[in-house]
């Protein structure tokens, strides 16, 4: 897997000073631990590892991320997982900073600033892909803090031939490394992360200099050392095969101008630390991939190791960068000090982690094709053993060709004795423990299934949890890692917003940036004329085409001028125009206007009406106010009409009135999974410690059967608390685009303001409240209580110690708009269907 390098046997430290590797080797490993040292005295418990460079914080966090087990360079990365626990406490202080220090880590509409945040999103998607905790107790958790930055930086990037600068769109290769690598590694944990790389080849074509194959800083600045270094790297990131003429063109200049000492070319001569870890990345990744190239990594390397003191070696790019960075690094184990002749580099802190992750090899978890299969990345499922197919019959991520229990799932493809058959199949090693089997990595059982049932269904059912994160990614489902963690498995990753009201980018709000003046989905309607300001420009009929040639708006009609002050038929003459006697008239609720007089009286029914009825337009009705209305200032409630308390209450932009009062509408606010808006704010939606199933309500701390059904409620009544009584939302009129629907029993005013289509007349039709029963929502089809206390976090599951788990969703609805209305049971809407989906992600148990 190395080049050129010989294997060693794994660290025994005997005493101070000995090490069981070769020389080079020992050195290294010293120089790293010297190194991490280093980090461990600077950061003293702050989360900072240089006070006053905050922006290079990262590096830092990727030094102990990054290091490997064992010798120096050779074994696996550590990760969050693998470090000591004092190492991880100082790396939860290091991230949380981090987090707080990136805006656009807290926000996804944050412009970020290049280079800081793609660092960031290297350092913080190794720390959730290996382990690390998601809720550190900074302003957001781990996992919100990878999904903001994503969208921010793949929003930060330039169509067409352009990449990223430091603030936005451009050509800086500098700063756009850091975007393509920040992408490329996200794309580990979020699926979806590094899709907006495809048009990065273009634009590190424009940095090319024709003239010589190397790259530039910006178009036409001339080839250097670290550029062409970056470009190599992004070239490969971008999924560009190392045998690519693009890529060979930049190896070509590379070949030409090979250095590791110093930079070659227009470029500031204090990125030589810079320049390494570029270089390293650079050649690790483009090894020997069978397409006729004519140079790659294996034929780097101009140092003898022989006349070095390390005869054991062979040459290779990695033996002469590392063999340089030995010689500067001082006593104190720092890097970027001047010693040794080097350069003191952008910052001590710089320069020390650059060196530092140079000397790990760190290559993060990006895409490498090391055993030359055509395969690399998670796509790779055997990386040190060639298989273009990746059949993996046990889904353990292993694939059959090096899985050592090609039938059973075994992940961490243990084998004590060393046999070649893992301890997960080998039937010698199993002794059962006497436990039900549970989520642990282990075979309780000895039944050959690893943390499954004999029937092969998962200890842990795939119940709903709650995920962290608002809107359309609130809900996940609970499942047994192949480590034997239980985690909360995401099904949705943050999309872009779009206006459909649902929060689609799980930032807790709905829609933002997405609605037109009249707070509603697509174009706002064109102005007419009929007495209502359509366009909500806030004037009434106004604009120049409203009407014929000749004709006015007036009243809400377009009207003819007056001739001599009169007007034919019934119409009269007002402002010279010809208009109807009843334009402008407001007749009581049982009465209508007459055309022929303007005068407000009681329509006729032919033979008149029984008793209890009443004449109306639509002929004889039952006299209540359900079907009649009440007067300006009243309500209806349960047949009588009664004093409207919110009449003459104006409320601000985003409240509504309720009881007289004013208080916070819930249309632009999405909550996390278990949680419930009320009055603006998420509130806990629990009954007890459970989520009641849909067929079930919460009376008294408990979940009950339900007694009764909405639909057969009297009029103005809903099933509310397992009982048929007065719609909270009779009282309540929601602002525009919004409808009214009862939660926990109270009105709340929830989003409606998707697009509608238009009646005859060109105005849009009043909002239709659907009813949805509870019942129907696909991704709650779950019966029994369990606990499902979101704040507690996933747990180990023994078999049949929890049943599926229950939601639960009060009845509500309301005729808020306009006394026609029907009530209906009203409830939250289906989440999207995923468009991403987050893989291999691990949380902390």
């Amino acid at each position: 897997m190395l080049l050129g390098l010989t294997t060693l046997a794994p660290v025994a430290q005997a005493g101070a000073g000995e090490c069981a590797g070769t020389p080079f080797a020992c050195d290294v490993d010293r120089a790293i631990q010297a190194g991490l040292q280093h980090f461990r005295n600077t950061e003293r418990g702050t989360g900072f590892f240089s006070p006053g460079d905050d922006q290079h914080n990262f590096l830092g966090i990727l030094s102990f991320l990054e290091k490997r087990h064992g010798l120096g360079w050779q074994g696996q990365v550590q990760g969050f997982d693998g470090m000591d626990p004092l190492d991880q406490e100082m790396v939860l202080r290091a991230v949380t900073q981090m987090i707080n220090g990136d805006p656009s880590l807290r926000n996804p509409n944050q412009v970020p600033y290049t280079y800081v945040t793609g660092g960031n999103l290297m350092a913080l998607s190794m720390y959730v892909a290996t382990g690390g905790p998601d809720d550190l107790g900074a302003e957001v958790t781990a996992n919100q803090a990878l999904a903001n930055g994503v969208v921010a930086m793949q929003r930060g990037q330039g169509m067409g031939n352009q990449a990223w600068s430091y603030n936005g769109p451009g050509t800086d290769l500098s700063a756009t490394l850091f975007a393509v690598a920040g992408l490329a590694e996200s794309e580990s944990v979020f699926e979806g992360a590094a899709a907006t790389l495809d048009r990065l080849p273009q634009m590190l074509m424009g940095n090319t200099m024709v003239a010589d194959g190397g790259l530039a800083y910006n178009p036409g600045g001339g080839s250097n050392s670290s550029m062409t270094s970056a470009g190599t790297w992004c070239y490969r990131l971008s999924q560009v095969p190392a045998g690519d003429p693009r890529v060979q063109a930049a190896l070509g200049w590379t070949w030409q101008n090979y250095t590791y000492e110093r930079m070659i070319g227009p470029f500031s001569g204090a990125s030589e630390f810079y320049h390494l870890w570029a270089l390293t990345k650079a050649l690790d990744m483009s090894t020997d991939d069978g397409l006729g190239g004519a140079l790659y990594a294996e034929a780097f390397g101009d140092r003898d190791p022989g006349p070095l003191g390390y005869p054991e070696e062979a040459r290779s790019f990695y033996f002469d960068v590392a063999y340089s960075l030995l010689q500067w690094q001082d006593a104190n184990g720092a890097w970027g000090t001047g010693f040794g002749g080097s350069v003191q580099g952008w910052t001590p802190m710089s320069s020390h982690g650059f060196a530092l992750m140079t000397l790990e090899r760190s290559q993060g978890r990006v895409c490498r094709d090391t055993d030359d299969d055509g395969l690399c990345g998670f796509d790779d499922n055997c990386p040190n053993a060639p298989n273009p197919d990746p059949t993996d019959d046990d889904g353990d991520g292993v694939g059959d060709a090096c899985d050592n229990c090609p039938g059973t799932m075994n992940r961490g493809q243990v084998d004590a004795d060393q046999d070649g058959l893992g301890d997960a199949c080998d039937e010698y090693l199993c002794t059962p423990d006497g436990l039900p089997e549970v989520c642990d990595g282990l075979d309780n059982d000895c039944d050959a299934l690893v943390d499954a049932s004999p029937s092969g269904e998962p200890v842990v059912p795939p119940q709903a949890c709650a995920t962290g994160l608002a809107g359309a990614c609130a809900q996940g489902h609970w499942e047994c890692a192949p480590n034997g963690q239980v985690v909360c498995r995401f099904e949705v990753w943050p999309a872009d917003e779009t206006c459909n009201t649902t929060d689609d980018d799980c930032d807790g709000r709905v829609d933002e940036g997405t609605r037109n003046a009249c707070g509603a989905c697509g174009e706002a309607p064109v102005e007419q004329c009929n007495g209502v300001d359509d366009d909500c420009d806030g004037a009434l009929d106004d604009g120049d085409s409203l009407c014929g040639e000749g004709e006015a708006c007036v009243f809400g009609a377009c009207a003819l001028p007056c001739v001599d002050g009169d007007c034919p038929g019934d119409l009269f003459c007002a402002d010279n125009f010809c208009v109807s006697v009843c334009a402008d008239v407001e007749c009581p609720r049982t009465q209508v206007c007459n055309e022929r007089n303007g005068l407000c009286e009681a329509p006729l029914c032919e033979g008149g009406c029984g008793g209890g009825e009443v004449c109306t337009t639509d002929g004889c009705v039952e006299d209540t106010c359900e079907r009649v209305g009440c007067d300006a200032g009243q309500r209806c409630a349960l047949g009588t009409c009664v004093v409207d308390r919110c009449a003459d209450v104006a409320c601000g932009a985003g409240t509504f009135c309720r009881n007289g009062d004013c208080v916070f509408s819930c249309a632009e606010v999405a909550c996390p999974f278990g949680e419930v808006c009320l009055d603006g704010l998420c509130e806990n939606d629990r009954c007890g410690d459970v989520l009641c199933a849909p067929n079930r309500v919460c009376v008294d701390d408990a979940c009950v059967d339900r007694a009764c059904d909405s639909d057969e409620c009297p009029v103005g009544q809903l099933c509310i608390q397992n009982v048929c009584a007065e719609s909270p939302c009779n009282s309540v009129t929601c602002p525009s685009s919004q409808r009214c629907v009862v939660v926990s029993g109270t009105a709340q005013c929830l989003a409606d303001w998707t697009a509608v289509p238009e009646s005859d007349g060109g105005m849009p039709d009043a909002f239709v409240e659907v009813e949805v029963d509870a019942e129907d929502v696909t991704d709650a089809e779950v019966a029994g209580e369990v606990q499902a206390d979101a704040d507690a976090g996933p747990r180990r599951v023994p078999d049949g110690d929890a049943g599926p788990l229950e939601r639960r969703m009060d009845d509500g609805g309301c005729a808020c708009n306009s006394a026609s209305q029907t009530s209906s049971s009203l409830l939250f809407p289906l989440l999207l269907l995923p468009t991403l989906r987050l893989r291999r992600r691990r949380e902390r148990r």
